[in-house]
């Protein structure tokens, strides 16, 4: 088997597994959707909660972004 045709050979099996991962990843996506899921995912680190009106803000704000009162901590 010549050098061309084992290059081809794998990219071709290296196309079908990238193909085959992507349907899999969609199957999933959708199914997750079907579901009720929420589309992204969401990391809370870094964050503290504002006592005042429950939203999110960066661990350095000192004031919050909803309402402008003070965040303790």
């Amino acid at each position: 088997m010549s050098y061309e045709m084992q290059i081809f050979l794998l990219l071709t099996a290296a196309l079908v597994a990238l193909f085959a991962a992507i349907f899999v990843m969609m199957k999933e996506h959708r199914q997750a959707a079907a579901a009720g899921a929420p589309d992204l995912a969401v990391s809370t680190e870094g964050q503290k909660l504002c006592p005042h009106c429950g939203m999110g803000n960066l661990w350095m704000d000192r004031n919050c972004i909803s309402c402008g009162k003070k965040i303790p901590g």
